[in-house]
């Protein structure tokens, strides 16, 4: 009852009995209005024990995340590392290929302006024998594209940016949809089933 119509029911009461069935309103409002406090007491404690079981689910969440963003991170950086070894492997042998065959080629640079410093007859003896050992060496060891390295590796590291480009989409999702999870916080309105 609202305090205005119990105070015009107060002024209308003449008798004691008017004034005792008064007094009955008034303790009934009581009554009414502390069951209300009680009741709103309660909604509110069982709203901040339901607040605190979900910020505590929440940061279980997030620290899986955090745990789980940080192993792949790790693996992913140790499978990157693996790659720069084996390009460095792949870079020494080819490098150590070229170096060899570089030798072998001043060898036999080395010994045919020998032969042409020797007389016509000494450089037509050796001529064929140097020229087949040339024509040999250029069969066994024939030149390598030095730039060229295995597609395996080439397909590993497009994966890695394959897998960048993923990563940078999902943080513009996360970042777009920053404002709606904030929008989804302060507009009205129920969010879930539980009230």
């Amino acid at each position: 009852m609202p305090v205005v119509q119990w105070r015009e029911a107060a002024q209308e009461c003449t008798t004691k009995e008017d004034f005792g069935s008064c007094l009955d309103l008034l303790r009934e409002e009581r009554d009414r209005i502390l069951a209300c406090e009680r009741d709103a007491k309660q909604k509110s404690q069982d709203l901040l024990e339901v607040t605190k079981s979900e910020r505590e689910k929440t940061l279980a969440e997030f620290r899986k995340l955090r745990q789980f963003l940080e192993e792949q991170e790790q693996y992913l950086l140790e499978q990157m590392e693996e790659v720069e070894k084996e390009i460095a492997r792949e870079r020494d042998a080819r490098i150590a290929k070229l170096t060899a065959g570089l030798s072998s080629l001043e060898n036999a640079i080395q010994e045919m302006e020998e032969k042409i410093q020797k007389p016509v007859r000494d450089f037509l003896k050796d001529v064929r024998n140097t020229l087949q050992r040339c024509e040999k060496e250029r069969f066994e060891n024939p030149p390598e594209n030095p730039l060229a390295f295995p597609p395996e590796l080439k397909w590993r590291i497009w994966d890695f940016r394959d897998l960048n480009f993923f990563l940078e989409g999902v943080m513009k999702q996360f970042k777009g949809n920053k404002e709606e999870v904030q929008g989804f916080w302060t507009s009205p309105g129920p969010k879930s089933g539980w009230v």
